[in-house]
């Protein structure tokens, strides 16, 4: 773990975070307002927002942000544009060591422009600038051919040859995996945010509702099973719990059939402040809970 500080005008956050983080999105103007702070920082060079992680602060000559969270990141990323990872990908094969290449296309060029100057009727001079990046896009424009079923390794291949382009760089990189996923532990400099809204519940670890909050499955488990006033069943609160933050997300108005998930549904709502509201069918509700659930 590793612990995320973000100051602005507003609010100061301190959050643990891993290399690989799962985001549950209750609340997407949550979301944004902590990504807006990514994209100014890295992307508008705002000195008026700091990000640290650990000691050190992100800026946008030390790290860089990647989205791939729709469809239309992901396609824009593999065009040859200025910024996305083709363009790069391609500036780098142009760049690599192809010494000899680069002097027969010289060569030629200036033969070429000698012939202008010798045939032409009036007194012709020239100069060359010998920018071999800027002469090459001048006179080319390229396609990448792609398999949808190998989107994945494309990615990663085009994403690797950033890193290596730029190894002190730290990577910001917002994606979801039902489009793309990533081989986690190749990437030692970089962080991930996966906003993947159909993984397991035990899988994420940041919330996103009316606030942001570090999320622990585990944690939330122990903290209801040690005010529980019935038997506890772990996995039938678990089925609960997964149903009350999945109905959240489309806002689906959930039934009460028993004590259970009578309990889970209301102490999830005075934890989290949530108001979800539930439909109660006809069942017993033993004293004990009704006591219990009075007093909260």
């Amino acid at each position: 773990m590793i612990t995320m500080k973000m100051q602005t005008d507003e609010e100061e956050l301190l959050l643990d975070i891993s290399k690989k983080n799962s985001i549950l999105v209750l609340n997407k103007e949550t979301f944004l307002r902590f990504y807006n702070n990514f994209y100014q920082v890295l992307e508008n060079k705002n000195k008026k927002i700091e990000i640290f992680l650990e000691n050190k602060l992100l800026d946008s000559k030390n790290s860089f942000l990647l989205t791939l969270t729709d469809q239309t990141e992901l396609l824009e990323s593999l065009n040859f544009k200025k910024g996305t990872l083709f363009y790069d990908y391609i500036l780098n094969k142009i760049n690599a060591d192809i010494t000899l290449d680069r002097e027969i296309l010289f060569y030629d060029l200036v033969n070429f422009l000698k012939n202008i100057q010798e045939n032409s009727e009036v007194n012709v001079d020239f100069d060359i600038n010998e920018d071999f990046e800027k002469l090459v896009l001048s006179m080319v424009d390229f396609h990448l051919n792609y398999d949808f079923k190998k989107i994945d390794e494309i990615i990663n291949i085009l994403l690797k040859n950033y890193i290596e382009r730029n190894p002190n760089k730290t990577g910001i990189i917002f994606y979801d995996s039902s489009f793309v996923t990533f081989d986690i532990n190749s990437y030692d400099s970089c962080y991930f945010f996966d906003v993947n809204i159909q993984k397991k519940l035990k899988d994420y670890n940041l919330l996103f509702n009316e606030t942001l909050n570090e999320f622990n499955l585990d944690f939330i488990i122990n903290k209801l099973e040690a005010i529980w006033p019935i038997e506890f069943n772990k996995e039938e609160v678990l089925f609960y719990l997964e149903l009350y933050f999945k109905s959240t997300l489309v806002h689906f108005e959930l039934e009460v059939f028993n004590e259970s998930s009578l309990l889970a549904y209301e102490l999830l709502n005075r934890l989290y402040g949530f108001s979800l509201k539930f439909v109660k069918r006809n069942f017993q509700i033993r004293d004990n809970v009704k006591s219990f659930l009075e007093q909260l």
